[in-house]
């Protein structure tokens, strides 16, 4: 294991283990009524753990809505940019028809952005808590953690490797991924301040993004010296 794997795979345990704790305390900390009413019940309130510290964000941000419209916009571009990968890779697929002469770094790009999307999905699929606000159509999405944050965190943090993968190193590079970072922290700050979600869903968006990011790199730079070493096989072979 090369040293950026071991500290990726460090990240990784220590990410992982901060998630489930701190979701383990939401589910049982000052669980209290205090989100949106249940739908066809009335006189019963979502329960939201954290009461005291969520309620008080809440009450002091209420909703914005330049903040939420800017996070969509945000989640767009994340999303457009999740698609390149997986065209990319698609591409080569219908060209070469065959999975190993597909270039490795675009496979493992889009397989993971494929995978956090639907890790997004499975949280909005499995309500852990519920949004502070009610949707137009009545209904209380979920909110725990935010799963589109988790993903775009998720996406803007990774894709300065997708674009080092296709150009290599350039001078640029480094303004792509300061760039790519200043989206990742504008989107938590915009939908942490659009008020459609509760503080401790943002908290616990950044800890899952942070297990998924370092997921990939510690598979990255597993896979990355993996082949470098089989490149050093077969030159030495050939002498």
């Amino acid at each position: 294991m090369t040293r950026r794997s071991r500290i990726a795979a460090i990240a990784a345990a220590a990410f992982f283990l901060a998630a489930l704790l701190f979701t383990v305390l939401a589910l049982t900390v000052d669980v209290q009524p205090i989100g949106p009413k249940v739908p066809d019940e009335p006189h019963r309130a979502y329960n939201i753990g954290f009461a005291a510290m969520n309620a008080g964000f809440r009450d002091a941000i209420q909703t914005n809505a330049f903040c939420y419209t800017a996070f969509f916009i945000l989640s767009l571009l994340a999303l457009v940019m999740a698609l390149v990968p997986i065209a990319l890779f698609t591409w080569q697929m219908i060209q070469k028809k065959d999975l190993q002469k597909v270039n490795f770094s675009v496979f493992l790009q889009a397989a993971f952005y494929a995978g956090v999307l639907l890790f997004m999905l499975l949280f909005v699929l499995i309500p852990i808590e519920r949004r502070p606000v009610v949707e137009m159509n009545g209904k209380v999405l979920s909110s725990f953690p935010s799963p589109v944050l988790m993903a775009v965190i998720t996406l803007f943090a990774t894709y300065p490797t997708f674009i080092q993968v296709l150009f290599g190193k350039w001078a640029g590079q480094l303004y792509v991924r300061i760039g790519c970072y200043a989206l990742a922290a504008l989107a938590f700050f915009m939908s942490l301040f659009s008020g459609v979600h509760w503080l401790s869903d943002a908290m616990a968006a950044v800890l899952f993004a942070g297990l998924l990011v370092s997921l990939f790199y510690f598979v990255f730079f597993q896979m990355r010296a993996k082949r470098r070493a089989q490149r050093r096989r077969a030159q030495q072979g050939m002498q």
